[in-house]
Parts: C-alpha cells; structure tokens; sequence
C-alpha cells in the first residue's frame, strides 16, 4: 500500500505554456474513460515516484494560471477496501502541494465506481482532484483527474466543465450511460 501514497503530482512544472484557446478530447488506452480537457492535451507517460509504484500515464494540459489532468495506475488485481486506496492517494496529493491542507472532502461514486473529490489549498495554488478505483479481473486502476489553478481562479466555470466531462464508457451502477445519478462535486 506504501505506492499509493505519492500518487498524485502537481504538474506545475506546465503552468505559464501559452493557453490553447479550444479544449481537446481525450481518452484512455482502453477507451474506458473519456472526456475534454480545458485546452489541448498532450498525451504522458512518466515514472512513479516509488520504484514499487506502476507507471503514470494519461493526458495533460495548461494555461497561464491553471493545469488539468487525467491520470492513471494500472496496479494488479487487489482486494484492498476502495477507501484504504483512495485515503493514501488523498495523502499523497496533499503533501505534494508546497504548504497543502485539505479544504475539503467527499466520497460518493462515478458511474458506480468508489471515488473521492477533495480541494487541497497550498502556496499560490489550489488543487481540485477526483480519484475513483475502476477494478477488472485483470487490474485495479486508480484514476487521478485534477485541475490546479491560482486561488482567485478557483471557481471558474473551466474547472467545472472539465470534471462535468468526464465519463465512464460503462456504468456500473445499473444506469444508462451518461452522468452518473451521485457525482461528488
């Protein structure tokens, strides 16, 4: 469980890339999640953190004042309670934030997958993230989506149109596809 702590990286490294003025469709290796990131993405795969860790794929973009992802871990099949994955994933994202404190937190599910919403507030940034556990009988994959953006941007109607994008290709929770009946927010 130890690699689940330094899952999630704050991509500031992007802030201050000229902003690309139209948003752009990603989705996953597998096509089992898709959605629109605020300006055009660009496809990533780096090492994790903890040599014990799986690599970290999926898409990225920034702005002047702001960065969105979508990540993921493929770890083998586990049966190890959702909410242990997900506390160690909100972990780690807090402490990747120079000075970061969770504002808040809610658990609920996406599409009838666990997940979690937290807002983690740090040094000149604040961080929006969802994390949700999609299982197979081939893999337990953790999903990092995440917006970082200066404090005085925090409620910007961006942000929420790219998490309001975000979608599961099937719903586990019996419903038709589209937005799940319970999204944390």
């Amino acid at each position: 469980m130890r690699g689940f702590l330094l899952l999630a990286v704050l991509l500031t490294s992007q802030v201050g890339v000229a902003e690309q003025p139209v948003g752009g469709a990603f989705e996953t290796d597998d096509g089992a999640l898709r959605g629109i990131l605020p300006c055009r993405p660009s496809r990533f795969q780096e090492a994790a953190p903890l040599p014990s860790m799986p690599p970290v794929r999926g898409y990225k973009c920034s702005g002047p004042s702001f960065m969105a992802a979508v990540q993921y871990l493929d770890y083998p099949p586990t049966d190890v309670d959702p909410k242990v994955i997900l506390d160690h994933a909100r972990d780690g994202s807090v402490a990747n934030v120079k000075d970061g404190r969770l504002v808040s937190e809610e658990r609920g599910r996406l599409a009838g997958r666990p997940g979690t919403d937290i807002v983690v507030a740090g040094r000149g940034v604040t961080l929006r993230e969802r994390m949700v556990i999609d299982r197979d009988k081939s893999k337990t994959r953790l999903y990092i989506i995440e917006y970082g953006t200066v404090p005085s941007d925090a409620t910007n109607p961006r942000m929420q149109a790219f998490f309001d994008s975000i979608r599961f290709k099937t719903d586990l929770s019996g419903s038709p596809a589209g937005p799940p009946a319970r999204q944390p927010r």
